[in-house]
Protein backbone atom coordinates (compact mmCIF):
# COMPACT_ATOMS: atom_id res chain seq x y z
CA UNK A 1 0.00 0.00 0.00
CA UNK A 2 1.44 3.64 -0.92
CA UNK A 3 1.48 6.42 1.01
CA UNK A 4 -1.89 8.50 2.02
CA UNK A 5 -1.98 12.50 1.49
CA UNK A 6 -1.16 14.83 -1.13
CA UNK A 7 2.41 14.37 -2.35
CA UNK A 8 5.37 15.96 0.03
CA UNK A 9 6.50 19.62 -1.34
CA UNK A 10 10.26 20.46 -1.45
CA UNK A 11 11.45 22.55 0.83
CA UNK A 12 11.88 25.41 -1.33
CA UNK A 13 8.53 25.71 -1.91
CA UNK A 14 7.61 25.12 2.09
CA UNK A 15 10.05 28.05 2.57
CA UNK A 16 8.49 30.00 0.24
CA UNK A 17 4.57 29.42 1.11
CA UNK A 18 6.10 30.57 4.79
CA UNK A 19 6.05 27.52 6.85
CA UNK A 20 2.70 27.71 8.27
CA UNK A 21 3.79 24.60 10.69
CA UNK A 22 6.45 26.70 11.85
CA UNK A 23 8.43 22.75 12.36
CA UNK A 24 11.83 22.91 11.08
CA UNK A 25 12.21 22.01 7.91
CA UNK A 26 14.32 18.84 7.16
CA UNK A 27 17.71 19.70 5.50
CA UNK A 28 17.31 17.94 2.13
CA UNK A 29 19.51 17.59 -0.61
CA UNK A 30 19.59 19.87 -2.94
CA UNK A 31 21.80 21.29 -5.94
CA UNK A 32 22.23 24.71 -7.78
CA UNK A 33 19.12 26.44 -8.81
CA UNK A 34 19.16 26.15 -12.90
CA UNK A 35 16.75 25.40 -16.04
CA UNK A 36 17.56 22.10 -17.92
CA UNK A 37 18.24 22.55 -21.64
CA UNK A 38 15.32 21.66 -24.05
CA UNK A 39 15.96 18.39 -25.37
CA UNK A 40 15.70 18.77 -29.31
CA UNK A 41 12.17 17.17 -29.71
CA UNK A 42 10.78 19.69 -27.86
CA UNK A 43 11.92 22.78 -29.77
CA UNK A 44 8.28 23.97 -30.75
CA UNK A 45 7.90 24.67 -27.09
CA UNK A 46 11.39 25.90 -25.87
CA UNK A 47 9.87 29.41 -25.43
CA UNK A 48 7.60 27.99 -23.02
CA UNK A 49 10.35 25.59 -21.82
CA UNK A 50 12.56 28.51 -20.46
CA UNK A 51 10.17 31.26 -19.62
CA UNK A 52 8.72 29.22 -16.69
CA UNK A 53 12.14 27.66 -15.95
CA UNK A 54 13.60 30.97 -15.51
CA UNK A 55 10.94 32.32 -13.17
CA UNK A 56 11.15 28.91 -11.04
CA UNK A 57 14.60 29.47 -11.13
CA UNK A 58 14.62 32.78 -9.78
CA UNK A 59 12.33 31.41 -7.12
CA UNK A 60 14.75 28.49 -6.22
CA UNK A 61 12.11 26.35 -6.92
CA UNK A 62 13.69 24.61 -10.01
CA UNK A 63 16.67 23.03 -9.91
CA UNK A 64 19.52 20.89 -11.98
CA UNK A 65 18.18 17.46 -9.97
CA UNK A 66 14.01 18.52 -11.42
CA UNK A 67 15.32 17.46 -14.84
CA UNK A 68 13.50 14.81 -15.22
CA UNK A 69 10.89 15.61 -13.61
CA UNK A 70 11.02 19.08 -15.64
CA UNK A 71 11.20 16.94 -18.81
CA UNK A 72 7.93 14.81 -18.26
CA UNK A 73 6.02 18.25 -17.81
CA UNK A 74 6.59 19.79 -20.73
CA UNK A 75 6.45 16.24 -22.77
CA UNK A 76 2.82 15.95 -20.92
CA UNK A 77 2.19 19.31 -21.72
CA UNK A 78 3.12 19.06 -25.15
CA UNK A 79 0.86 15.68 -25.64
CA UNK A 80 -2.26 17.12 -24.21
CA UNK A 81 -1.45 20.22 -26.39
CA UNK A 82 -1.51 17.68 -29.49
CA UNK A 83 -4.34 15.77 -28.21
CA UNK A 84 -6.50 18.89 -27.84
CA UNK A 85 -6.10 19.76 -30.73
CA UNK A 86 -6.96 17.20 -33.01
CA UNK A 87 -10.29 16.87 -30.49
CA UNK A 88 -10.72 20.22 -31.67
CA UNK A 89 -10.25 19.50 -35.44
CA UNK A 90 -12.41 16.43 -35.35
CA UNK A 91 -15.35 18.38 -33.51
CA UNK A 92 -15.14 21.03 -36.58
CA UNK A 93 -15.23 18.12 -39.11
CA UNK A 94 -18.30 17.04 -37.41
CA UNK A 95 -19.89 20.69 -37.19
CA UNK A 96 -18.91 20.73 -41.13
CA UNK A 97 -20.20 18.09 -42.23
CA UNK A 98 -24.49 18.40 -43.02
CA UNK A 99 -27.01 15.94 -44.23
CA UNK A 100 -28.20 12.44 -43.31
CA UNK A 101 -26.08 11.10 -46.15
CA UNK A 102 -22.89 11.32 -43.93
CA UNK A 103 -24.09 9.97 -41.01
CA UNK A 104 -21.74 7.31 -41.63
CA UNK A 105 -19.05 9.89 -41.84
CA UNK A 106 -20.28 11.45 -38.19
CA UNK A 107 -20.21 7.82 -36.88
CA UNK A 108 -16.13 7.52 -37.45
CA UNK A 109 -15.76 11.05 -36.74
CA UNK A 110 -17.29 10.35 -33.01
CA UNK A 111 -15.79 6.94 -32.52
CA UNK A 112 -12.47 8.75 -32.79
CA UNK A 113 -13.32 11.55 -30.49
CA UNK A 114 -14.20 8.53 -27.61
CA UNK A 115 -11.53 7.07 -28.11
CA UNK A 116 -9.38 10.57 -27.95
CA UNK A 117 -11.27 11.81 -25.00
CA UNK A 118 -10.23 9.78 -22.16
CA UNK A 119 -6.31 10.53 -23.36
CA UNK A 120 -7.49 13.73 -23.42
CA UNK A 121 -8.76 13.60 -19.87
CA UNK A 122 -5.76 11.17 -18.57
CA UNK A 123 -2.71 13.83 -20.04
CA UNK A 124 -4.29 16.67 -18.20
CA UNK A 125 -4.80 15.18 -14.80
CA UNK A 126 -1.04 13.92 -15.31
CA UNK A 127 -0.66 17.62 -16.38
CA UNK A 128 -2.30 18.99 -13.17
CA UNK A 129 -0.21 16.79 -10.94
CA UNK A 130 3.13 17.92 -12.40
CA UNK A 131 2.04 21.59 -12.41
CA UNK A 132 1.48 20.98 -8.62
CA UNK A 133 5.12 19.65 -8.19
CA UNK A 134 6.49 23.04 -8.62
CA UNK A 135 3.75 25.12 -7.57
CA UNK A 136 2.70 25.58 -11.05
CA UNK A 137 -1.62 25.61 -9.86
CA UNK A 138 -3.36 28.07 -8.45
CA UNK A 139 -4.11 25.49 -5.72
CA UNK A 140 -0.21 25.04 -5.29
CA UNK A 141 -0.03 28.46 -5.62
CA UNK A 142 -2.26 29.80 -3.26
CA UNK A 143 -0.34 29.47 0.35
CA UNK A 144 2.67 30.82 -1.19
CA UNK A 145 4.06 33.48 0.26
CA UNK A 146 7.31 35.18 -1.19
CA UNK A 147 8.83 38.06 0.85
CA UNK A 148 10.91 40.84 -0.87
CA UNK A 149 14.66 40.74 -0.46
CA UNK A 150 15.59 43.52 1.68
CA UNK A 151 17.60 45.60 0.52
CA UNK A 152 21.55 46.40 1.69
CA UNK A 153 22.20 49.20 4.06
CA UNK A 154 25.24 50.90 3.75
CA UNK A 155 27.62 49.38 5.88
CA UNK A 156 26.54 45.97 4.43
CA UNK A 157 27.60 47.43 1.18
CA UNK A 158 30.69 48.85 2.12
CA UNK A 159 31.72 45.50 3.62
CA UNK A 160 30.91 43.34 0.81
CA UNK A 161 33.87 46.15 -1.30
CA UNK A 162 36.26 45.73 0.99
CA UNK A 163 36.05 41.57 0.41
CA UNK A 164 35.94 42.24 -3.18
CA UNK A 165 39.46 44.71 -2.46
CA UNK A 166 40.82 41.66 -0.20
CA UNK A 167 40.16 39.34 -2.55
CA UNK A 168 42.19 41.26 -5.80
CA UNK A 169 44.87 41.61 -3.41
Amino acid sequence: MGKRGPQPQSKELKELRGNPGKRALPDSPSSDPDVPECPDDLLDIKSIWDEYGDVLKNMGVLQKSDGIMWDALWRTWAKYKDIASRRVELDEMVDAIGGEEDLDKISRILKLVTRIEPLEIQYLNTLMRLLDHFGMSPSSRSSIQISKPQEEDEFTRFLKEQEKIKKVK
